[in-house]
């Protein structure tokens, strides 16, 4: 480091112990219960849903974007849509649930299947 880049260093600490605080922002942060982003039309038929991913939202961007366009088209999308159904809040969650026992499922339960998916492993 040089000596200039020193000097200004300490210049700069000085200015920030006499800083005070003029504004500042705030945002919601909206999950779901399961952690889990809800990725399903709605009950107003042809109003889709793609929510609750809080800030994991924008890196997720481009597979929500992927499966919502699929579901939306008819065709089949790149993963289960299972998980993200708007309809897994209906029935209350057991005691104990967490994000990830909200999809893992035994294999020997049958699979539901919807819109482009499955109904065999």
């Amino acid at each position: 480091m040089t000596g200039g880049a020193r000097i200004v260093q300490t210049a700069d600490a000085a200015a920030l112990a006499e800083a005070r605080f003029s504004r500042g922002y705030s945002g919601a942060f909206d999950i779901t219960p399961d952690w889990m982003p809800i990725l399903d039309e709605s009950p107003l038929g042809g109003f889709w849903i793609a929510a609750g991913m809080s800030g994991h939202g924008f890196k997720l961007s481009s597979a929500v974007g992927e499966m919502v366009a699929a579901l939306v088209t008819g065709a089949r999308p790149p993963v289960s849509p299972r998980p993200f159904r708007l309809d897994r809040f209906d029935s209350a969650a057991p005691a104990g649930a967490t994000f990830v026992s909200s999809y893992l499922r035994p294999t020997e339960e049958p699979i539901e299947s919807g819109p482009g998916e499955e109904t065999t492993r």
